[in-house]
Formats: C-alpha cells, structure tokens, sequence
C-alpha cells in the first residue's frame, strides 16, 4: 500500500459512490476530504486518534460499549450491534457533503445540469481553480464557486 497513492486507489473506484479503504493511516490520515471511522480499543486511543485523524466521523471497534458517550463530541458507535446507526451515519455525511459540493460545483451542457459524483467534481473544481489562479490579474479561493457552461455549436 505504501506504493499506491490516493489517486491511484481511486481510479479503481471511478463508479462507486463509496469507498471504504481499511488501513492507508499514512494515506489518508490528515486528508480532510476523507471522511474517517476509526476503530479504536480504548478512551486513550479515541483521544490520541482525535489529534491526528480528520474529520473523523464516528469511533468503532471493542472499547465501543465501553466509552463514555460523554467524554467525546464524536459518536462512539458499535458497528457489530449499531449497524444501522452506522450506515445512517455515513448517509448522512455523504448527503451534506454532496449538497456542498453541488453548491460549489456545477457543470451545465447545453443549459442541462450533468449529474457528477463527488470525486469527479472535486477534481474538476480544483483543477479549473488551479488553472484560473495561474492566470495575470485573477485571484481565486477554492472556496468560489465553479460553473461550467459548454454550449454546443451551433446553439449559442
């Protein structure tokens, strides 16, 4: 795994909705377009796993039943006995973060809006605001917004 980068994992997975990559901490760790559940063994761990990992959405593993739900501002749930907590969960972050990004990414082929999936739009969103950044008197966040109209000729 050490030889495989993100985007080399990904290219596999062009038609997936979701993946779920077990392992790859040095791969994706402290990306923050990575949503992580991590399994954890103890309070400890949770703790120490909340300063290296984000955003991480939910604690797992064997000290799920025994954590303090309390101590925590992350949900500790138990993928054995919770599941479909977890997958509510999971459903849940997967629908707001397509909401953002439909808000922050649109591309539009003669006046119809194309349905793209998260990773497709997170690559062409950021590789038109790296382009347009390159550009003499234009200045760009990756936080603007991007809308790309292709007119087909002869429709203009």
């Amino acid at each position: 795994t050490e030889k495989l980068s993100l985007d080399d994992i990904l290219q596999h997975c062009e038609d997936a909705d979701i993946v779920i990559l077990e392992g790859f901490k040095s791969l994706i760790g402290t990306n923050p377009e990575i949503l992580k559940i991590v399994t954890v063994k103890n309070s400890e761990e949770a703790r120490e796993a909340s300063k290296i990992f984000r955003p991480i959405i939910a604690f797992s593993g064997t000290a799920a039943n025994r954590l303090s739900k309390e101590n925590f501002a992350i949900p500790i749930i138990d993928a054995l006995n919770e599941t479909e907590k977890l997958v509510k969960l999971v459903e849940e972050k997967i629908g707001q973060i397509r909401k953002e990004l439909s808000e922050n990414f649109a591309l539009y082929v003669d006046n119809r809006q194309i349905s793209l999936k998260p990773f497709v739009q997170r690559i062409m969103k950021s590789s038109i605001i790296a382009m347009a950044s390159n550009l003499k008197g234009v200045e760009v966040s990756p936080k603007d917004r991007v809308v790309v109209k292709i007119k087909k000729w002869g429709c203009f």
